[in-house]
């Protein structure tokens, strides 16, 4: 009536195999949290600029969280934000953390931008220009027909301008999609004077792609 070695208790059929009741569990991974739900821009008020029209003080949140903290903060800041009416371009001027920050903007950038809006013709070619030989190799990395300057000029939108207290920031969009999505970036000076090469970059992270990568990706 004795059991054979293979199957007494403790063992299994399977050489070196474990007892059930003496197995290691695998870790449990834990999977980072899901940041809160981001609430709606809530608009403060509004006020009426002589150069860019009707302006909206917004209210703007999002979730952070600290390096090596699993826990979320909601961050908040207020930014006022219009709409070029020869462009189409959206203008924001970012108004820090007080909801009742007047509409500051400096005489020398709102020359500047003004000046660089009113011929944003000439600035689109400056940065297509720049931009040409970078459109010829993403181009031909992604199997796509090679544009030509014309065609590279056309496909760029401008979306946006940022102004700063000394400075300006231009996103262009570029419709052909050579870019992968990425969106260009256009630092300028206070005087409208291109600073730096223009820069590719992610769109949603913001993360910038350097000028002379030409063939790195973000």
């Amino acid at each position: 009536g004795r059991r054979c070695g293979r199957h007494a208790r403790g063992r299994t059929s399977r050489v070196g195999r474990r007892p059930a009741e003496g197995r290691r569990r695998p870790p449990q991974l834990t999977l980072p949290s899901r940041p809160p739900e981001r609430p709606p821009e809530a608009e403060l008020r509004r006020c009426d600029d002589a150069d860019f029209g009707t302006m909206s003080l917004l209210r703007v949140s999002f979730a952070a969280r600290d390096s090596g903290s699993s826990a979320w903060r909601m961050q908040t800041y207020c930014v006022w934000r219009g709409r070029h009416s020869l462009t189409g371009a959206e203008i924001s001027c970012d108004a820090g953390a007080a909801a009742d920050d007047a509409l500051m903007i400096a005489a020398s950038v709102r020359a500047g931008v003004l000046a660089r809006l009113g011929a944003e013709a000439a600035l689109r070619a400056e940065v297509a220009g720049r931009l040409f030989d970078l459109a010829l190799d993403w181009a031909e990395s992604g199997d796509l027909p090679a544009p030509t300057e014309a065609s590279f000029f056309d496909a760029m939108r401008l979306q946006s301008v940022d102004l700063h207290p000394e400075a300006m920031t231009c996103w262009y969009e570029e419709t052909a999609d050579i870019f992968a999505g990425h969106v260009i970036e256009v630092r300028c000076d206070a005087a409208g004077v291109i600073r730096a090469d223009p820069l590719a970059g992610c769109h949603a992270a913001r993360v910038r792609l350097p000028f002379d990568q030409t063939r790195s990706r973000v």
